[in-house]
């Protein structure tokens, strides 16, 4: 490498200035001298390399410790205050009252469909004692961060509002069958009245699908009463 192309590879790549290269007289140093400095440059470069492959290596070995403990492995993906009010939807016929021993909060709601806003520590707190009241649909988190929190996604693919309830009924007899038997059982009362109220309005005409609810819910639709002549089986 030439006198010059060292000169231009230092201020090119490793920022010097050309005046940084001078002797006190405003000459260019010599070879010796430039090439001194490059090679210094380059080991300083490889340094920097080491140490940055260090330190994803460490940041590797922390992440891959099953075993590491500390607070922000319990923090939420989300920002609430305990007082913030978390919209949620009854998903019960009939009345439901959800309490709170940590605050002494109560709400209560006389049909499905009916939506409260309840503390976000109170809903935490009735989760962690209760959580089949969520889980079997009694009562709906509309606020998608908390689903996740709850591990309630699975549970929300089959759950019915009012806004869906009567799509849901007029799905394929087949599709409908399986939505019935994966809902949250907390709901599957609600899903019914509906069902019933449709029949009786001549808007529930299919006969497959009348089939398919009745099976499911083993009661008719014409009647109220035990498809079956086994009562209580």
């Amino acid at each position: 490498m030439t006198k010059a192309e060292i000169v231009d590879l230092l201020v090119e790549k490793y920022g010097y200035d050309v005046r940084d290269l001078k002797d006190d007289k405003g000459n260019i140093f010599n070879k010796p001298v430039l090439e001194d400095i490059l090679e210094k440059e380059k080991s300083k470069e490889v340094e920097e390399v080491q140490e940055v492959e260090e330190k994803v290596e460490e940041t590797s070995e922390e992440e891959n410790d099953i075993f590491a403990l500390n607070e922000d492995a319990f923090k939420p993906s989300h920002v609430f205050d305990d007082n913030d009010l978390i919209l949620c939807m009854s998903g019960v016929r009939g009345n439901m009252t959800f309490k709170s021993q940590l605050s002494g909060f109560t709400v209560k709601t006389t049909s499905f469909g009916q939506t409260v806003k309840i503390p976000y520590k109170d809903l935490v707190y009735v989760h962690n004692i209760s959580p089949r009241a969520f889980h079997e649909g009694n009562i709906i988190v509309l606020n998608e961060h908390l689903q996740e929190e709850f591990n309630l996604g699975d549970v929300y693919k089959n759950v019915i509002t009012p806004n869906n309830i009567q799509k849901v009924l007029k799905l394929d007899p087949e599709d409908l069958s399986k939505f019935i038997s994966d809902m949250p059982s907390g709901m599957k009362p609600a899903l019914y009245d509906e069902a019933r109220k449709m029949y009786r309005n001549g808007k529930l005409d299919s006969i497959r699908t009348v089939e398919a609810i009745e099976k499911e819910f083993g009661i008719s639709l014409e009647d109220n009463a035990p498809i079956s002549d086994e009562v209580g089986k």
